[in-house]
């Protein structure tokens, strides 16, 4: 971002009308730096996308695998093979997959609610991590410990994500102009001569 910034303060293309949202600064700056060899854009987007599968297709997989060990073979069918353990994964993780693909078109239309969602797990993701590592790392933290860390640690992440949600503090966009734009303007005129034939 702070080098798209860097390339765009002096002439940002949002304001030239060349793009309509801040989406778009991105793929702007790649065919602008990369537009003249062949492929080099094709290859970013590539990586783009592989990078977002990839956290998708390990999320689908570990679902299906704790829907699989958690749910069907405690309660639904304990004595499976490991055959049909594998073939109901991969079945799992393709339906998960779809309900993935759709719910694309429902997030979509969510607005504020997703944003909100989001913004709950962000407030649970800290004090998890914080249980987490007095687990992994501090061998003589106990159950009290990490219960009172992280109900604290709840509360103080809670407060500040409501506060910003609810108070929505205003942040300051930097500031750009259009004073190192370079504008081409082209003319040109036709002139058409007549040429009186010779007698």
């Amino acid at each position: 971002g702070l080098v798209i910034y860097a390339n765009y303060s002096r002439c940002d293309p949002k304001l030239t009308k060349h793009i309509t949202s801040d989406d778009q600064l991105l793929p702007l700056y790649v065919m602008e730096i990369l537009g003249t060899y062949p492929g080099l854009p094709g290859l970013f987007v590539a990586g783009i996308f592989s990078g977002a599968l990839s956290t998708v297709s390990s999320g689908v997989n570990s679902l299906a695998a704790v829907i699989l060990e958690d749910v069907i073979k405690r309660y639904i069918k304990p004595d499976m093979s490991d055959k049909f353990a594998t073939n109901l994964t991969k079945g799992l993780a393709m339906c998960f997959g779809f309900i993935a693909i759709i719910l694309v078109y429902v997030a979509q239309n969510l607005g504020g609610v997703l944003q909100a969602a989001l913004a709950i797990f962000g407030m649970m993701g800290g004090p998890l991590l914080g249980v987490f590592t007095l687990g992994l790392f501090f061998p003589w933290g106990n159950a009290m410990g990490a219960m009172v860390g992280g109900l604290g640690s709840l509360v103080i992440c809670f407060w500040i994500g409501i506060g910003a949600f609810v108070l929505k503090p205003v942040v300051p966009r930097a500031p750009v102009s259009v004073e190192g734009c370079i504008s081409i303007y082209l003319n040109a005129t036709n002139a058409t001569s007549y040429i009186p034939p010779e007698p």
